[in-house]
């Protein structure tokens, strides 16, 4: 009984050590960062697939060689 006394206070003292509120930010802020990237991603892969930017890109890319 007393060991599971002894059990129960270590657990609530690292609880209370820990913060649960900072690292639920943190973890939010990492989430927000990984689904902006994946945004980024995907307006890329839009512009790739799209005729008239790769026409647009091939254009450019042959003027820079020509001039």
């Amino acid at each position: 009984m007393a060991s599971e006394n002894a059990t129960k206070e270590k657990k609530n003292d690292t609880q209370k050590q820990f913060d649960f509120d900072e690292l639920e930010r943190q973890l939010q802020e990492e989430l927000e960062n990984e689904i902006s990237d994946l945004d980024f991603l995907a307006e890329q892969q839009e512009k790739i697939g799209d005729p008239d930017t790769l026409g647009q890109t091939i254009l450019d890319t042959v003027w820079e060689q020509f001039t």
